[in-house]
């Protein structure tokens, strides 16, 4: 049977700037896979957030209706109610404009505003959930209480029709369980992973003026404290003693790239680190591509999309055991896996693996084993999100 056409809000709290900060851009986001995904099966789709510097060439975009709010207020007391508020008057003036939707769904902290109008109009809504960081606080209250946990913490306990959780390792399964969200409304998904295309490596280094015998270690992430860039950065004085034929490029934007660069300009690195900034999805993958090392040692977990996207490209993995990035690489098998309170030994474990070509492919091909197993490509896990949607709205319209 047809399904019917259906009318979707998506709702994220982030302006279009920060998508383009982040490694991968509008495009190459999860979000933009779903929202495509939808378009492609013949829903109209309806992408709202705050607004920000960055011109929208296009209201719609690759057919789908962008929609950008007053910005929230940057005093941290004040962000909250003020996103709500201009969200839910300009999302008031959308459903005005194109009628009422389906369903709403709504990312992060997005998932009390898309509740709201959920009731307001009867309809279903959907919480999404990138990855959390409420795990080593729920035992200790007083961490608690920062803005930023207590607005996670909203978004667990806001109800909804279904709530989806990536699967990243921060163990955001767990979180819903002790906060009590009903274990049916839980779909705990992994990204998908998207396979480089073939292209000329050689030519591509030549490009970048970094000569075929040098070996590439690689760091792709958002540029934050916690995504842990700098102990990389910090380690580098010791690998290029060791191996001076390595250089590290840094894929990624945001608020420490400033400090990092800094760091980097005080051991004295910038002949060994690259800070590209943001760089388009299809090349991050030709970077990877030509990686011989992926480096991340991020305090929640490392089990990212990039870590994915390296492992499903060959490349060699050595990253630290936090979160649940121990169930996914395998010491010595997969990658080389570091214990997180104690990185005395990464410096090492990179040299080991520039100078060792035999563990640089043991590894890289147990990496890539894993991943053929494991991992689902963005159709089939874009397809599964949007099963659930239409079954949702299936279900309301009986």
């Amino acid at each position: 049977m047809q399904k019917r056409k259906l009318r979707i809000f998506v709702i994220v709290p982030w302006p279009l700037s920060l998508y383009i900060e982040k490694q991968k851009g509008l495009v190459g986001s999860s979000e933009y896979n779903l929202l495509s995904g939808l378009v492609n099966k013949g829903h109209e789709v309806h992408f709202i957030m705050p607004d920000s510097d960055k011109t929208i060439d296009s209201k719609k975009f690759n057919g789908i209706h962008i929609h950008e709010f007053r910005r929230p207020s940057s005093v941290p007391i004040l962000s909250f109610f003020s996103f709500i508020f201009f969200g839910l008057l300009d999302a008031l003036k959308i459903v005005k404009e194109y009628s009422k939707p389906d369903v709403f769904y709504g990312a992060n902290i997005a998932a009390i505003l898309s509740y709201i109008l959920g009731k307001i109009h009867r309809k279903p809504n959907i919480t999404r959930v990138f990855g959390t960081m409420l795990v080593p606080y729920l035992s200790h209250p007083l961490g608690m209480l920062r803005r930023e946990r207590v607005e996670e913490f909203l978004v667990f306990k806001t109800p909804c029709n279904y709530m989806i959780i990536t699967d990243d390792g921060t163990k955001g399964n767990e979180v819903a369980k002790m906060l009590k969200v009903q274990e049916y409304k839980v779909k705990f998904w992994r990204n998908g992973v998207d396979l480089a295309q073939p292209f000329d490596k050689r030519k591509f280094k030549r490009t970048l003026n970094i000569s075929v015998d040098t070996k590439i270690i690689i760091v792709v992430c958002r540029l934050e404290r916690w995504k842990g860039v700098y102990r990389i950065i910090e380690a580098m004085p010791n690998i290029v003693a060791r191996y001076e034929k390595a250089i590290l490029l840094i894929i990624g934007d945001g608020e420490e790239r400033a400090s990092l660069e800094e760091l980097s300009s005080k051991l004295v690195m910038g002949k060994f680190i690259r800070f590209l900034g943001s760089v388009q999805h299809n090349d991050v993958l030709k970077y990877l591509s030509i990686a011989d090392v992926f480096a991340s040692l991020q305090d929640y977990s490392n089990i990212s999309l990039s870590l994915m996207e390296a492992m499903m490209n060959g490349v060699p993995i050595v990253v630290s055991d936090s979160g649940t990035t121990g169930g996914v690489i395998k010491n010595g098998e997969n990658g080389l896996l570091l214990p997180h309170d104690d990185l005395k030994g990464f410096p090492s474990a990179i040299i080991n693996l520039l100078e060792n070509k035999r563990l640089r492919a043991k590894v890289a091909d147990g990496a890539k084993d894993y991943a053929i197993k494991h991992f689902m490509t963005w159709d089939k896990r874009i397809g599964m999100e949007i099963d659930l949607i239409e079954s949702l709205c299936e279900e309301v319209d009986e």
